[in-house]
């Protein structure tokens, strides 16, 4: 893989930029992977397998009011779809009058898919207070995923549903602290 920064600081202004370039590949004994795989070596990409991720940052402060502006992009990541749904018999202990049977899922090849691309923009302002000679409080307020872009976070295979990121959210943050 590859990681990239360039970071600057120049007075009240600061910037950076990361680029991370990466290939995860893993190799398994069929057998040992308990899956329906022609060959006897499997290679694949596992969950955390992320190719592309990309970073920004930029910053300003004016008096002692700190503004930042952050934005992440990343390619999806490896997932297992689901191929079918099937109910298993027990026979010939089990009929299919007098038992629905056991509910099993069936999978397509092991992190076959990738999940959609990933990104979003995050805000935030931040102010100290001098509460007194002891004490100060950080305040910041600010909005992840200020565009309340629909970031997969997993697919339930259970329900088959897309389950997401956080959308829109704000946030006022406090935090008190001994000098």
């Amino acid at each position: 893989g590859v990681d990239a920064r360039v970071e600057f600081q120049r007075g009240p202004v600061y910037a950076f930029i990361g680029y991370g370039l990466s290939t995860v590949n893993y190799e398994a004994a069929t057998d040992d992977l308990g899956a329906w795989i022609d060959g006897e070596i499997f290679s694949y990409s596992p969950p955390h397998d992320q190719r592309h991720q990309l970073s920004t940052v930029f910053s300003y402060e004016f008096r002692d009011i700190t503004t930042s502006i952050s934005w992440e992009l990343g390619s999806g990541r490896p997932y297992t779809q689901v191929h079918s749904f099937d109910l298993a018999l027990d026979i010939p202990d089990q009929t299919p009058t007098e038992n629905i049977g056991t509910a099993h899922t069936i999978f397509e090849e092991p992190y076959g898919a990738r999940l959609p691309t990933y990104h979003r923009l995050d805000v935030s302002v931040e102010r100290s207070f001098d509460l007194t000679g002891r004490f100060a409080m950080d305040a910041e307020l600010g909005a992840i995923n200020v565009y309340n872009r629909n970031n997969i976070f997993y697919y339930d295979v259970n329900t088959l549903q897309r389950e997401e990121q956080s959308p829109f959210l704000p946030y006022i943050s406090l935090r008190l602290r001994a000098e």
